[in-house]
């Protein structure tokens, strides 16, 4: 979900530094542990600029189906069943917009950090804070080499409603999800 709107708001014709390590999470549907089926609002910020889409999740065993949505007309659909990833893409999409890059951060937000840990790479680490002092939100950091690559700030934890907020430093973009 994440690449797809940062090309949609007119931004794909200002460069994006190149990653280090353009590594990216796939992880098998099962390994999420549970089924999710989950629409939701995204708000995508790149240098600057804000766009928003609208998302569908659906996460079985065996599947993970992504579909993104703007101006009523679905733009993209991601389907992965552990091995493979199909993607079909509108017109409107560019060529940069990568699957597996929206793959990864759909599960960098939602798994369980144990199945993230045990497919990271060497020089990766995934680390979750809990910043409640009460009802404060907990964060979760990938860095590589001890740089932050991205972070995901879960909001109000016990709202599961609440906003999540993914923070890739790494591609230099901002994510808000709003599940609805």
């Amino acid at each position: 979900m994440i690449a797809a709107a940062i090309f949609l708001t007119g931004c794909a014709t200002t460069p994006a530094p190149k990653p280090v390590d353009d590594w990216a999470l796939k992880l098998s549907p099962a390994s999420l542990g549970a089924t999710l089926q989950q629409s939701q609002h995204l708000t995508m910020t790149y240098n600057g600029q804000s766009t928003e889409l609208d998302g569908l999740i659906e996460v079985t065993p065996t599947q993970i189906q992504v579909a993104l949505i703007k101006f009523g007309r679905r733009i993209l659909t991601l389907r992965y069943d552990g091995t493979r990833l199909d993607e079909t893409k509108d017109v409107m999409v560019p060529a940069e917009v990568n699957g597996a890059r929206i793959l990864s951060d759909l599960q960098l937000v939602y798994w369980p950090r144990a199945s993230i840990i045990a497919q990271l790479p060497s020089g990766y680490e995934l680390l979750e804070k809990d910043m409640r002092p009460v009802d404060g939100p907990l964060v979760r950091i990938l860095l590589h080499n001890k740089q932050t690559i991205a972070t995901v700030d879960y909001g109000n934890p016990r709202n599961q409603k609440a906003p999540i907020t993914l923070n890739n430093a790494q591609f230099n973009y901002i994510m808000t999800i709003a599940p609805q």
